[in-house]
């Protein structure tokens, strides 16, 4: 059997899904294609999770989806379709199909698709009591639209919430509908000083985390807010992961002072599967500042099995 794997995009959860899928996917099938852009395999996380795996698979090269509106949907079509044209896979693949379910309109007229057996992963989706009219129209009502519409043959919905809202609503689309959890590594909870030892950070005072992507939508608002606090000198912000160019500005112009005083400490590079475990382990309190997001947070599940509390924005339904 010829399985095609398509992954359009990288970064966060997608190199995740691609490694647990290959990790099963290479022992029992005959041929596994990986479909995915040049610039995904420059990302630190191929090195870590998708390499290791090079030897049992081929990897065959996306355009990189680079325009906006309609003209970039009709290319998120064109790429798939191309795809599986030249691949002929006996079964199709897409860890992360939220994008080209709900923008592609395309895809529920294509008999090509249509004729090959597809799982695909949803990771966006709210449920109806969590939002107001607007958010529900956008991220509810239509989302179940193209969903109903979309060729895939089984539909995997990250989100406990959103899943049991399609079961309970749509007996023709339930059918289709399963729950995937999303995948958490068991964390062993280390106590707090081997974390921060492990780490190369300050063994004392009390720890306010986030680790993940950092870019300026997400953590703006959380060092304006930790800087602006009346806090002791001991008590500190630690960030973890790669940082965006302009995050690094950002920092440079107005966070100096909380540097030079050992209050914020940033691990600006990937960090490994260990690193983020132990990340968990060494913080007191995690805060995940994002605003707006409908989707199921990683990090939050990652937060949870450290056994440490977490601050979020209520509005996004999470609790």
């Amino acid at each position: 059997m010829r399985v095609l794997l398509y992954e359009q995009f990288y970064g966060g959860h997608h190199f995740q899904y691609l490694h647990y899928l290959l990790i099963s996917l290479i022992d029992i099938t005959d041929e596994v294609i990986l479909a995915m852009t040049e610039e995904s395999q420059k990302a630190p996380a191929f090195s870590a999770l998708i390499a290791p795996f090079l030897n049992r698979i081929k990897i065959i090269h996306l355009p990189p989806n680079l325009k906006r509106g309609i003209t970039g949907w009709i290319e998120l079509y064109h790429n798939l379709h191309h795809t599986v044209r030249q691949v002929q896979p006996d079964y199709l693949l897409i860890p992360s199909a939220d994008c080209l379910t709900s923008r592609t309109c395309l895809l529920r007229l294509d008999s090509l698709l249509k004729a090959i057996p597809t799982e695909v992963a949803i990771h966006r989706g709210l449920g109806r009591d969590s939002v107001g009219f607007r958010q529900y129209v956008t991220e509810v009502w239509y989302r179940q639209k193209m969903l109903a519409c979309s060729p895939w043959s089984t539909i995997h919905v990250v989100n406990a919430v959103f899943y049991e809202m399609l079961q309970s609503q749509h007996n023709t689309l339930s059918p289709r509908i399963k729950l995937l959890p999303d995948p958490v590594p068991p964390n062993p909870r280390h106590d707090k000083s081997a974390s921060r030892i492990r780490l190369g950070i300050p063994e004392n005072g009390r720890y306010i985390g986030f680790f993940g992507i950092i870019n300026r939508r997400r953590i703006d608002k959380l060092l304006a807010a930790f800087q602006a606090s009346a806090l002791g000198t001991n008590d500190r912000l630690l960030l973890g992961g790669s940082l965006s160019k302009e995050f690094q500005q950002l920092i440079e112009q107005n966070y100096q002072n909380l540097i030079k005083q050992d209050r914020l400490i940033i691990l600006n590079r990937y960090l490994s599967e260990e690193e983020f475990i132990s990340g968990f382990s060494a913080v007191d309190v995690i805060c995940i500042p994002t605003l707006s997001f409908s989707g199921l947070s990683s990090i939050l599940l990652k937060g949870i099995a450290a056994n440490r509390p977490i601050l979020i924005n209520n509005n996004l339904g999470w609790s």
